[in-house]
């Protein structure tokens, strides 16, 4: 079992920690060499006049490009703590015992334009790139991923046994790695309300992303409690889904063989909209 994240543009700023060491990251043989050649270039564009217009930065958000200038010399600190935002905060993970922060760094894999993957527990430092950035040099952050990702990936899914992959990720961290070339299902997560006006069902891209953070801290509490194993299957997935606070029913589509040979479906939690 693996749970699939977005990363976020909010992020915390050590104040003390180690330096980063890409050697210790995950996939470090394959995705180094990619890592360092990000850093170099994102140094020089953060650094440069056209900085704002080549990352998409707003008036508001410019100020964080500083932090992609000494990237080598900042403080860090895991993944879980770096990362803020609805999805993470709902989480929850400083009131988690230290077996769900292990469980943690074997069942989540965040998605990242810097980093490409990490697990929770790598040591990195504040920073800002977004995978629909395209650079000078180096072209499409995602485009560049997706040269490398897949590989580390597949393999990884393959070793550990994996069954089902919850998907939570937005579509632009999709992208790179659309799913596994395994047996593995691919479950994208989503959410909705019913509208009791309309009957209508609704999305709700706030309560979507909390709800998938919510629904990350359950997994890896049922892996903690033993109701869950390490190659849980996707229908045990769910079913901690379905015993959820708030979570009405589940509109599951069963996976298919996709063109691109992953098994891919979806879950869209059905949400009381008295507890939103």
């Amino acid at each position: 079992m693996l749970i699939a994240l977005p990363p976020s543009e909010g992020k915390t700023t050590p104040d003390q920690g180690p330096r980063l060491d890409l050697s210790s990251l995950f996939g470090a043989d394959v995705l180094s060499e990619p890592r360092s050649a990000l850093m170099e270039e994102l140094s020089a564009v953060s650094s440069s006049d056209e900085c704002a217009d080549i990352l998409g930065l707003g008036p508001s958000s410019i100020d964080d490009a500083a932090h992609n200038t000494r990237l080598s010399t900042s403080p860090c600190a895991p993944a879980l703590e770096i990362f803020t935002g609805v999805l993470f905060d709902a989480l929850d993970q400083r009131h988690q015992s230290d077996r769900w922060h292990e469980l943690a760094s074997q069942h989540l894999l965040i998605f990242s334009g810097l980093w490409g993957v990490l697990r929770s527990n790598d040591v990195i430092p504040n920073h800002r790139l977004s995978m629909t950035v395209s650079l000078p040099a180096l072209g499409t952050v995602a485009g560049l991923w997706s040269q490398h990702l897949p590989k580390v990936l597949d393999s990884y899914v393959e070793s550990t046994g994996t069954q089902c992959i919850l998907d939570c990720r937005s579509a632009p961290y999709r992208k790179p790695w659309p799913g596994t070339s395994t047996e593995a299902d691919l479950i994208t997560v989503g959410a909705k309300k019913l509208n009791p006006a309309t009957g209508k069902l609704q999305t709700v891209s706030h309560w979507a992303k909390h709800y998938r953070g919510l629904l990350t801290a359950e997994v890896l509490r049922a892996r903690e409690s033993g109701t869950l194993d390490a190659c849980a299957s996707t229908e045990s997935v769910l079913e901690v889904a379905a015993g959820m606070k708030g979570v009405q029913d589940i509109e599951f589509i069963a996976p298919k063989q996709s063109t691109r040979g992953q098994k891919a479906g979806s879950a869209t939690l059905i949400l009381d909209a008295e507890s939103l």
